[in-house]
């Protein structure tokens, strides 16, 4: 008789299906709040530092995930993530820095997203004193 060490034959309280680990993470679930946002990062401070023109940005809303871009072309060489966070059930949302140095956060109502910098003094990450507020709206939903 030939026994294999690690192997057991198969219980029958459970399928074998529950038993096997998913090979992939399955996708968040759609929200109403889904979608692309196009709109506005403008400087709330007149500093040496801040800029004084304002930015067109894209937010991706998928799920309990939100992402900040500069471009939404995919073949875009400047489409990279800027910031990046949660949304919440109720639309409040925080982004967390990728490539920018500062954190922000705002509220998604309706096809509208309002969101600014968190204030230098609250924000550890942030390394100079320009502050944005956002401004978007929903084109097209996901």
């Amino acid at each position: 008789m030939l026994l294999l060490a690690g192997c057991a034959a198969p219980s029958s309280d459970a399928p074998l299906q529950s038993r096997a680990a998913p090979l992939e993470q399955a996708p968040a679930p759609a929200t109403p709040l889904d979608g692309w946002y196009e709109g506005r990062q403008l400087p709330v401070g007149q500093t040496a530092l801040c800029r004084g023109q304002e930015k067109k940005v894209w937010f991706r809303v998928h799920g309990q995930e939100i992402e900040m871009y500069a471009s939404r072309h995919r073949r875009s060489a400047v489409r990279h993530i800027l910031l990046d966070g949660s949304v919440a059930a109720d639309g409040r949302v925080v982004l967390r820095p990728q490539a920018l140095d500062r954190s922000a956060s705002g509220l998604i109502r309706g096809d509208q997203l309002m969101a600014a910098d968190i204030p230098p003094e609250m924000d550890v990450v942030r390394r100079h004193s320009c502050t944005y507020r956002y401004e978007a709206t929903r084109q097209q939903a996901e």
